[in-house]
C-alpha cells in the first residue's frame, strides 16, 4: 500500500540520518543513487560486486510471508492474484536498493573502500538475510512476528547512535514534542 512503502522511504531516509547522511544532503545523494541504479553505474557495479544489492526486505521477510500463501493457481484469476501480490514487493526492494546505494555512494565518495562502504551500507540499512538464530527461527514460526528481523536490527544502530552522537535522536524528541504541543494547542488536548 503507498502508506507502506511511505514508511518504508521514511524509515530509511532516518536511518541514513542516523548513519551520518544528514537531511541536508540526502535529496542530492538519492537522486546519485537512482541515476547509478538507472545506469547501472560505476558505484552500482562496486556495490552489485560487493554483494550489497539483493538481500534487502522483500528478499527476507516479505518474500518468505508470500510464499506462505502462494499455491499454484487454477485459474487465470489465480495467476494474475499470484502476480500482482509480487509487484508492490518488487517497488519495496527497489526503495531499500536506492537508499542502500544512496548510503554505498556517500561512503565511496568519503574515502571508503568498496569493503568498507559496502559493510556501512549493511550496517546501517541491513541484510535481512543474514540474522541471529532466534530472529531466524521466529521468523519461521507459525505466529510469525511482522517486522521482527527491522527491529532486530534497528536497535542496535538506534542505541549506537544515542551513545556515539546522541544529538542525532534529540532532534526527533523535539520535533515530535513540538507536533504534540500544536496538536495539543489546535485540537484543545
Amino acid at each position: 500500500s503507498p502508506s507502506t512503502h511511505a514508511r518504508n522511504v521514511m524509515s530509511n531516509s532516518i536511518l541514513l540520518d542516523l548513519s551520518g547522511v544528514g537531511f541536508e544532503k540526502q535529496p542530492n545523494l538519492l537522486r546519485k543513487s537512482l541515476l547509478e541504479m538507472r545506469d547501472k553505474g560505476k558505484y552500482w557495479k562496486e556495490a552489485k560486486d560487493a554483494n550489497l544489492l539483493g538481500h534487502e526486505f522483500v528478499g527476507g521477510e516479505i518474500a518468505e510471508l508470500i510464499d506462505n500463501f502462494d499455491r499454484p493457481a487454477e485459474s487465470v484469476v489465480g495467476k494474475i492474484w499470484n502476480a500482482t501480490k509480487r509487484l508492490p514487493g518488487k517497488a519495496y526492494q527497489g526503495a531499500e536498493q536506492w537508499f542502500k546505494l544512496a548510503k554505498f555512494i556517500d561512503e565511496r565518495e568519503g574515502g571508503a573502500t568498496i569493503k568498507e562502504a559496502a559493510e556501512q551500507a549493511e550496517k546501517w540499512l541491513f541484510n535481512y538475510q543474514k540474522v541471529s538464530p532466534f530472529v531466524q527461527a521466529a521468523r519461521r514460526s507459525p505466529i510469525g512476528i511482522p517486522f521482527l528481523t527491522f527491529t532486530a536490527k534497528s536497535i542496535p544502530r538506534v542505541l549506537e547512535t544515542a551513545v556515539e552522537n546522541p544529538l542525532r535522536l534529540y532532534k526527533y524528541k523535539v520535533m515530535f514534542d513540538a507536533i504534540e504541543n500544536v496538536a495539543q494547542e489546535r485540537l484543545g488536548i
